[in-house]
């Protein structure tokens, strides 16, 4: 089960939900209806603050990968160039769960055009990967996990060991802060990415880049949004091989036809 500090976040968000009387949206209603932008800041607050709850390792959930000491908050000097993404692969035991992982190629895809279409516009991305140091990614096709793959494409790997129980929930908020400060990030499948990803602006077009969180799915409430296709091969094989975006930044110029 959760630990106190967990619950302690989890009844906070809960009581700010009601607070606000923020319903959950239609597919019509629009994302953004299911936090307000000033809910979005609380929560960010509240995870961030999260970090000094006394049932947690404090050493580890503030620990910072991003730079600045003692401030995981992000602070660009008006001529730095860098962009920082967190990239959420969720790999560990999804399988286990009867999920589908996203494979790899879907990834290195999505990481190539992004890398490339920022060094395009004079920008430096720096890319920081979380996952998991175990694990499947599809087991009736026995893929496996291979971070060699991304050589070139990812600048550091945060991988956490497998763990019993629900794991550590001070690794859980070291991650989360650094989700919600990313000058970009890229939410995985499942939960863990996308319950701090609503800590983070919705971003619309002609928002500065620094902000942009794209997420997994067909674009549905007007996202940025990436998306994997299977393709029918030989003998009835199928693989997940096409990557496939929604709704992306116009300055990026990132389209499915110049992506397939």
């Amino acid at each position: 089960g959760r630990n106190n500090a967990q619950e302690s976040i989890l009844e906070n968000a809960v009581k700010a939900l009601k607070q606000k009387q923020v319903h959950v949206p239609s597919k019509n209603s629009g994302f953004d209806c299911l936090y307000t932008p000033l809910l979005r800041q609380r929560w960010a607050q509240m995870i961030h603050k999260a970090g000094s709850h006394p049932d947690i390792n404090k050493t580890l959930a503030n620990q910072n990968f991003f730079g600045k000491d003692g401030n995981i908050e992000i602070i660009h000097d008006a001529d730095d160039n860098t962009i920082i993404i967190a990239v959420h692969m969720r790999r560990g035991d999804y399988v286990d769960w009867g999920r589908r992982c996203v494979w790899d190629e879907i990834y290195l895809q999505l990481l190539q055009k992004l890398r490339s279409a920022l060094i395009r516009l004079g920008k430096k991305p720096v890319v920081h990967v979380f996952s998991e140091a175990y694990g499947m990614i599809d087991s009736r096709h026995n893929i496996t996990t291979n971070w060699s793959l991304y050589d070139g494409l990812v600048d550091h790997f945060h991988l956490a060991p497998k763990m019993k129980g629900d794991g550590d929930p001070a690794m859980h908020i070291r991650d989360w802060r650094h989700f919600v400060a990313a000058d970009i990030m890229v939410v995985g499948e499942g939960s863990f990415s996308l319950h701090p990803s609503l800590a983070r602006p919705i971003w619309k077009e002609g928002d500065d880049l620094r902000g942009l969180t794209i997420w997994p799915g067909d674009g549905s409430f007007g996202l940025p949004s990436y998306m994997y296709r299977w393709t029918e091969y030989a003998n009835g094989v199928w693989k997940m091989d096409k990557l496939k975006w929604f709704n992306m930044p116009a300055i990026l110029n990132i389209t499915n036809e110049n992506t397939e």
